[in-house]
């Protein structure tokens, strides 16, 4: 399950996939939470691989479990929004009560994947909750045996970017990418070069249109080499969004 989790955060994906799938078939009838945990990772390697709207009933069922975490639910609305069902993602992300997750095992992964949906819906005023939330523990690392989600850094720069507090996004960026350098995790450095690029964009400042590309064209050769086609959309929507600010 570790070397799994390792594989995935150094960007294999397949290798990744591979140890999930030996570490479920070692687990059941001795680990109880061996399937979930399966399902956690299967979750994470569909994600950047961008197939995670092929886990949506999957995702449904574990978020409706009566123990179910706020990231069980969190990965489901995620998982909406890729099967382009943003609807139903908007009605539990608005459902969702973000100050009564309960600080346990599971609260950065939740509140990390929420931080995620409530950007990509725009809803500001979930994204500042999130925001005000995490804000207290920049430099910190989300993850567990089973995956490693981020950086608080990168969540907080998505946020800020959906809030135009486009300064406060730079300056998370650049820590978030700082960190991933140093750990070695090539596909999460490319993300939040992805979206960093993304706040630079949306800034609309000329000057920075040469940094959002430079950083577009770093992140798509590390997505394209390592099969994270979830990226390599992500940077799709950039360059077409690029364009129409060059135009």
């Amino acid at each position: 399950m570790t070397d799994a989790g390792w594989s995935l955060a150094q960007g294999d994906l397949e290798r990744s996939e591979r140890l999930a799938v030996e570490a479920v078939q070692a687990g059941i009838g001795t680990e109880p939470d061996a399937a979930v945990i399966f399902g956690v990772q299967l979750f994470a390697v569909r994600y950047f691989q961008g197939r995670l709207g092929e886990l949506v009933e999957q995702s449904l069922t574990l978020s409706q479990r009566a123990h179910a975490f706020a990231g069980h639910r969190a990965g489901a609305a995620l998982a909406l929004i890729a099967a382009h069902r943003e609807q139903e993602a908007r009605e539990l992300a608005l459902a969702e009560r973000l100050a009564e997750i309960p600080l346990d095992q599971g609260w950065g992964h939740g509140m990390m994947l929420w931080a995620v949906v409530c950007s990509r819906l725009g809803l500001t005023d979930r994204c500042r909750e999130c925001y005000e939330s995490i804000s207290p523990f920049p430099g910190q690392l989300v993850g567990n045996g089973g995956w490693i989600v981020g950086t608080f850094d990168w969540a907080l720069g998505i946020l800020a970017t959906t809030l135009e507090r486009y300064k406060d996004a730079e300056h998370h960026f650049a820590a978030a990418a700082e960190i991933e350098q140093r750990l070695g995790a090539p596909l999460l450095l490319a993300r939040t070069r992805a979206d960093w690029a993304r706040a630079l964009i949306a800034h609309g400042r000329p000057e920075d249109r040469d940094r959002a590309q430079a950083m577009l064209e770093q992140a798509q050769e590390v997505a394209e080499r390592l099969g994270a086609e979830g990226i390599v959309h992500e940077i799709t929507e950039c360059r077409s969004a690029l364009a129409g600010v060059g135009g």
